[in-house]
């Protein structure tokens, strides 16, 4: 059972409860993979002692960083084609552009 919120035809919320069951149906929805960290991507991630220097960049790309809980760390264009994002904490984060998404380790 859930809490759905739909709006009726005078734009008004409609709160209604609606059951949730399981389908065989697709969903056109597809599981990430989670197959360790790999380093084929274009852009390179080299740890410092205080954060990381993304390079190969392309010139303006939104970069944005979450770290394991889910939160984001880093939400920047970039100006050229290196950037260096601070990180407070070591751990896995994801990295993400318009182009690519992958996890690396700090």
């Amino acid at each position: 059972l859930a809490l759905a919120h739909i709006k009726n035809l005078h734009g008004n919320d409609n709160p209604s409860l609606v059951n949730l069951f399981p389908t065989s149906d697709p969903t056109a929805i597809v599981r990430p993979q989670a197959d360790g960290l790999s380093t084929d991507h274009r852009i390179q991630v080299e740890t410092t002692d205080d954060g990381v220097l993304l390079s190969s960049l392309l010139p303006d790309e939104q970069v944005r960083i979450f770290n394991a809980a889910g939160f984001a760390v880093c939400k920047r264009q970039a100006s050229g084609t290196t950037m260096f994002v601070p990180l407070a904490q070591h751990g896995v984060y994801v990295l993400s552009t318009e182009a690519e998404v992958f996890k690396f380790k700090y």
